[in-house]
């Protein structure tokens, strides 16, 4: 296992010390350190345990789809890897993907290790407004609908929203999933050409966006019960690094 994947686990460790001897330091918290490290401890307990409850109903609900003598080194470390995320994540909804997530890399064997590892750091940084916009570009796409200009996606998702939060919030989010994940495909809207190198700026006014087939199985991978969620990557698809 490579340093990188064991860091998370080592520096969370090294906090959780720094934090009880930084309140065993302040007068009368002695108490109130010892009740932190064994809070600590059994929130994350629960968290995993919970977890596995909930993938061992995952993977029966999936029947045949999931063969067992199958699973390797790569998805022991998969597993690892997610329980580890999982365990500091403080929202439920989040951690209900990540199980889903992880029963699904287990099924999909046949994907490269290196796209399965990337659906779980992308869920790692995705948030709510994240996966609202996967979602509709997935809807669109079902629809055979052209790609959407950026504008009308973000008009369409969040109406109501307060100015700053295009340009704060929506236009960081779609640059992540484009750039660092590959999840959207940006156009130009004149040409039809993928953009590449686009800052904010000129991504609100000179691109449509659609959903790429990595996106696509990243989407179904969090849904079981997706029609797509079993198919095989197509080779011409880049994982980004």
């Amino acid at each position: 296992m490579g340093d990188k994947e064991s860091q998370p686990l080592a520096v969370s460790s090294v906090m959780g010390s720094v934090v009880r001897a930084g309140l065993n330091t302040v007068p009368f918290a002695g108490g109130i350190a010892s009740l932190w490290a064994d809070w600590d401890t059994s929130r994350r307990f629960h968290r995993v345990e919970a977890a596995i409850i909930e993938l061992g109903k995952s993977l029966s609900s999936v029947g045949d789809r999931f063969d067992p003598s199958r699973l390797g080194e790569a998805e022991m470390q998969l597993l690892e890897q997610t329980l580890e995320r999982l365990s500091r994540e403080h929202r439920e909804w989040k951690r209900s993907y990540f199980v889903k997530l992880l029963a699904s890399n287990w099924i999909n064997v046949d994907r490269p290790f290196e796209e399965r590892a990337l659906f779980e750091r992308a869920l790692d940084e995705v948030d709510h407004v994240h996966l609202k916009i996967l979602h509709f570009l997935k809807n669109e796409a079902d629809l055979n609908a052209d790609p959407i200009r950026i504008n009308e996606l973000y008009d369409s998702l969040f109406p109501a929203a307060e100015p700053d939060f295009k340009f704060g919030v929506f236009m960081p989010a779609m640059n992540l999933l484009a750039a660092q994940f590959g999840f959207i495909r940006r156009k130009a809207i004149n040409t039809g050409k993928t953009m590449l190198g686009v800052n904010p700026d000129g991504l609100t006014f000179m691109a449509a966006a659609i959903l790429a087939p990595l996106g696509r199985r990243f989407i179904d991978s969090i849904d079981l019960n997706a029609p797509h969620a079993s198919q095989p990557p197509h080779t011409s698809d880049k994982v980004p690094g």
